[in-house]
């Protein structure tokens, strides 16, 4: 199964599928119609049949018997990439979603949860959560209803973390991750992500495409290289049973005594466009009043 034959003449086309060791790779070789062969690290070879077959037909079959076994201790996260004050999804988000759905339907996961309320960039609340408009756009693609969670709670990737960990762990059998965000976004989110669950669940990032354009992709690449460095620098020493007191106490989006924020969270606001006492005066003299969804 793992040798090359020669071509024949017949139709060649690139064989895409997911590295079995690495959920974030998409392996791909040019062979003949005959043998397609996906080949990364450890990737195994599949054959399939004479015939001319589409990209999602080849990712399709590409799934080996042995990962189906993973569907039900394996759940999908897709964090939430901004929504219009519409109720209108972003590009990114859009791609979020339609990767998310994919691998439910490759059967990877039993569930996808969606991740998002709103940005704290709003300077109103949105007409839907970015969760809620993730899971309306998963239904118009074919994802069963009962296989979607929402958590709307979270105003940024500390609390898709936050919120969506608690989620998690109330679901039994849970053992296994997919995170699904942007790929310039994967560093930061997947860091923050292991710190909140701990060495008891494994994160496998999947990133999705991102829609911006290359000088656009550079800047966002910056700009998340040095919010991963200030997450960095605050939680390097954190237990993911600390997590949650840590970040009440270091996060003016989800804490409420702004004497315990540490300078360079404000600093890091303020360069936002948002004022100390602006974020204060909205967000830490309640909670949000919106709840997750329980599954």
């Amino acid at each position: 199964m793992g040798q090359h034959r020669k071509d024949n003449g017949q139709h060649k086309t690139a064989f895409p599928g997911r590295c079995p060791d690495r959920e974030d790779i998409l392996c791909k070789r040019q062979d003949s119609v005959e043998d397609k062969i996906a080949v990364h690290g450890r990737c195994r070879c599949v054959r399939i049949v004479k015939s001319k077959i589409d990209y999602s037909m080849a990712r399709k079959l590409f799934v080996r018997k042995e990962e189906m076994q993973y569907r039900g201790n394996t759940i999908i996260v897709a964090l939430g990439k901004e929504i219009s004050q519409g109720g209108s999804l972003t590009c990114e988000s859009k791609k979020i979603v339609e990767h998310a759905v994919l691998l439910l339907k490759e059967g990877r996961a039993k569930a996808i949860l969606f991740s998002g309320g709103w940005s704290f960039k709003h300077r109103r609340k949105p007409r839907l959560t970015e969760s809620e408009g993730m899971r309306r756009y998963a239904v118009s693609l074919g994802a069963p209803a009962s296989a979607l969670i929402t958590e709307k709670r979270s105003m940024d990737t500390i609390g898709n973390a936050l919120y969506s960990s608690k989620i998690i762990r109330k679901m039994r059998g849970t053992k296994r991750i997919l995170l699904v965000a942007v790929a310039y976004h994967m560093p930061r989110a997947s860091y923050i992500f292991r710190k909140a669950l701990g060495s008891r669940y494994v994160v496998i990032e999947s990133p999705a495409e991102s829609c911006l354009s290359k000088a656009e992709l550079e800047r966002a690449r910056r700009k998340e290289a040095k919010s991963l460095a200030l997450v960095v620098s605050l939680y390097k020493n954190v237990k993911n049973s600390e997590f949650e007191a840590t970040v009440k106490r270091n996060h003016p989006l989800y804490g409420t005594d702004p004497s315990t924020i540490p300078s360079q969270i404000w600093e890091y606001f303020n360069r936002a466009g948002f004022s100390k006492k602006y974020i204060i005066s909205r967000f830490m003299k309640a909670s949000p009043s919106h709840k997750a969804k329980k599954f």
